[in-house]
């Protein structure tokens, strides 16, 4: 078995504790040593000489000071993020073992994106999923991450959530992605009328976009080209992004033509002119929504029922 660089760190003498990470933690909630020092009731002194070790251990500045505040760094919330999903980690071993039904007791972590940018239909089937388990098993929590298909994808990595729900699919074969869809979306190019001079039909086949800048998702890269290939012509890309509102607003702000599901659009509450939204043809392209996990890491028994509500028709 190779052994982690972790370790390795660990075997050779770094330092590095829990309770400097509890004590930064409480440093960069209050921005303050001081206050830091009394909300952990500990005195002021061995609290700055740990953040200093810590500092000088990872080579890196994690605030910056002033005369009265500090202020955290890129660098500082890096570790921020990192120290909370430790702890997060953490507080889930003794929330899992330290009760008498242990098994029938604990706490569910899931990842998703912003679900509000689907169809009624969609929501409701994972509202249905946490609502049946929640009936199964009453004494478990469940603690729900936000965020973008990338940062899902991280923190299954990492083993905070242990399944997250995605718009796109994961081709890794390192995991499992289950299309819950039973409707489809499809997808709409969004932009300034500009773009769309001749247009006058409220579709539009993908070859004329040809030569159009277009605002992706990261996810569908790999697809818009092999569509465009398939036409035998290379898509002008000018923006990869990890949020479909942020396409939308880069298409409102016309830098381009953002190719995005029908049901992002229909979550706004107002869509300006002089902006014209047309749906994709020739070919059709769909969006769905998939529950992904790893395949190669533990799997409780309740999260095994929670996706089994999915794949069990």
């Amino acid at each position: 078995m190779a052994v982690s660089q972790a370790y390795l760190r660990y075997a050779m003498g770094v330092k590095m504790n829990l309770k400097q990470l509890e004590y930064f933690l409480a440093i960069a909630e209050t921005g303050q040593i001081t206050t830091a020092a009394k909300n952990l009731n500990v005195s002021q002194p061995p609290l700055s000489v740990q953040l200093k070790l810590l500092e000088d251990e990872l080579n890196t500045e994690l605030f910056v000071r002033n005369s009265r505040n500090l202020t955290i760094t890129n660098d500082g919330l890096l570790l921020k993020e990192k120290a909370e999903q430790i702890f997060t980690l953490f507080d889930s071993i003794y929330t899992d073992f330290n009760s008498s039904d242990y098994k029938s007791t604990r706490t569910i972590n899931i990842g998703s994106i912003n679900i509000s940018f689907f169809n009624e239909a969609k929501t409701q089937r994972i509202s249905q999923g946490i609502q049946n388990l929640h009936q199964k098993h009453p004494k478990s929590t469940f603690q729900l991450f936000s965020g973008s298909s990338t940062r899902i994808k991280e923190l299954l990595d990492d083993g905070t959530i242990s399944l997250g729900f995605v718009r796109y699919p994961l081709t890794d074969s390192a995991y499992a992605c289950i299309n819950i869809t039973e409707e489809h979306d499809c997808y709409v190019a969004v932009g300034h009328v500009e773009y769309f001079k001749d247009e006058t039909s409220d579709t539009i086949p993908f070859k004329k976009l040809e030569g159009v800048p277009l605002i992706i998702h990261n996810s569908i890269t790999s697809m818009i080209q092999d569509y465009c290939e398939g036409y035998s012509f290379t898509p002008t890309i000018s923006f990869k992004t990890d949020y479909d509102s942020f396409s939308y607003e880069l298409a409102l702000a016309r830098l381009g033509v953002a190719i995005l599901p029908i049901s992002c659009i229909n979550t706004m509450l107002h869509i300006p002119y002089p902006v014209k939204i047309v749906k994709i043809i020739e070919p059709s392209i769909s969006s769905n929504l998939y529950l992904v996990y790893r395949k190669q890491k533990y799997l409780s028994s309740i999260i095994k029922e929670f996706i089994s509500f999915f794949t069990e028709d």
